[in-house]
């Protein structure tokens, strides 16, 4: 019963880390700087700790700040006690989802096996398609309880979008399992190997444009956004939710995009698998990792004060406020460390020192989940720079996309997939 607990609460807990550490934050950062990029301005730069600003992430602390402190209200027909948990609705089926994802390689501890993966069950793509379906559950619970015919008829939309495109992904991921010979999201990851050749990206290259391209409809991102009104920054079935019921919603989307590109990165981009590095490689030549790797975040840091220093010497902009010693403040800090993780990574290397076992096991697990984060928050970055740059379809011409050519071309890249796959095993590539 202990050895159980632990097995779950190990990985729950780097997951949540994960999500609500690194990814939440990085999130919204990247969406409000891709949209300044988009807009030809500048973007977040005014709030600031200490004269720090953190090339605006503390813009998007404030945003949330802001959101939470606004009044709630509920509409005065509306079904109070299902109007209150449709949020909840969308935001338990991502996570539930997301504790279907492998994001390390497992380690053998003196207790047992000890996954790196939540929930670790058999067929787990088809858990992981039915789980994000409580989302849907949410969309039509928001519409139908605030009793009113727009966000009922907006839900219902939604809802329909949402079902036709979630078929292209289905038959993206039925494509990959049968190459696989698995729907075992763990398995599938080792059926990739550490050779990108083999990843899905390469098996299935049009199924990964299919798969991205229905997760985007799945959003409401561009082109797929809802263009019925221009200036609704929230679709029309979440109008009536302000403050913490309105970030509830907020958080369930964002959490939305998190499976799916984990999902992608699991199932086309090799998951954890580090490029050209298998496992045992990993934790054999661990020491010149790590010091390869503080070579590189020392040379990285390093830079960072030299363009730290060069907007000290010259300013762009004159604040009178803390603000403008802020270069002068982060100068020595970020070549100091620079330095030091450049001296620890040249004398490693030097020294030609030897790990220990559970040294090798840590910085491989290490490696292996910036492998995977890295990988993710490329595909999210993906999604955002698409929804900030691609025109908009109207809401019929989206509709007409998904019944006429989605379902044909995934039979289609269902077909290719298994001819490149039977090829790829004919040459011995796969075992």
């Amino acid at each position: 019963m202990g050895w159980s607990i632990v097995q779950f609460l190990v990985p729950f807990g780097v997951m949540s880390a994960i999500v609500l550490l690194v990814m939440a934050p990085l999130s919204a950062w990247m969406s409000h700087k891709l949209r300044a990029m988009a807009e030809e301005r500048i973007g977040p730069n005014r709030i600031h700790v200490w004269g720090f600003r953190l090339s605006g992430v503390w813009h998007s602390l404030a945003v949330m700040i802001r959101v939470l402190m606004r009044q709630e209200k509920e509409p005065a027909n509306s079904e109070r006690y299902l109007f209150r948990a449709a949020p909840y609705f969308s935001l338990i089926g991502s996570v539930l989802a997301l504790s279907l994802i492998p994001f390390a390689h497992g380690v053998e501890v003196s207790s047992g096996h000890l996954s790196f993966q939540v929930a670790n069950v058999h067929a787990s793509v088809l858990f992981f398609l039915m789980l994000n379906v409580w989302g849907l559950f949410g969309i039509i619970s928001a519409g139908w309880s605030s009793n009113k015919q727009a966000t009922l008829q907006s839900a219902i939309e939604r809802v329909t979008q949402v079902f036709v495109y979630r078929l292209g992904v289905a038959l993206s991921m039925l494509a990959l399992c049968l190459a696989y010979g698995t729907a075992d999201l763990s398995m599938s990851v080792h059926q990739q190997s550490h050779l990108p050749w083999l990843w899905g990206a390469a098996i299935s290259p049009f199924g990964l444009l299919l798969c991205g391209g229905c997760v985007l409809a799945e959003l409401r991102g561009n082109p797929f956004a809802d263009t019925d009104s221009p200036i609704r920054t929230v679709p029309q079935y979440r109008s009536e939710y302000v403050g913490w019921k309105s970030a509830v919603f907020g958080w369930g989307d964002t959490l939305h995009l998190f499976s799916f590109a984990a999902l992608i990165t699991t199932m086309f981009l090799g998951g954890w698998q580090v490029p050209g590095l298998s496992t045992q490689q990993l934790e054999r030549h661990s020491a010149t990792l790590l010091a390869v790797f503080l070579i590189f975040l020392g040379g990285l840091l390093c830079l960072l004060g030299a363009s730290a220093l060069h907007r000290m010497l010259r300013p762009a902009v004159v604040f009178g406020d803390a603000r403008d010693r802020e270069s002068r403040r982060l100068f020595p800090i970020a070549l100091g460390v620079g330095l030091v993780c450049l001296w620890c990574g040249i004398w490693l290397l030097g020294w030609g020192w030897s790990v220990r076992p559970w040294g090798q096991v840590t910085i491989r697990f290490a490696f292996q989940l910036m492998a995977f984060v890295g990988k993710m928050l490329f595909c999210v970055f993906m999604f955002l720079w698409i929804r900030l740059s691609w025109p908009v379809f109207r809401s019929a011409r989206s509709m007409r996309v998904a019944v006429l050519y989605v379902v044909p071309l995934g039979i289609f890249n269902l077909f290719l997939t298994l001819v490149f796959s039977w090829g790829v095993r004919s040459f011995g590539l796969w075992e």
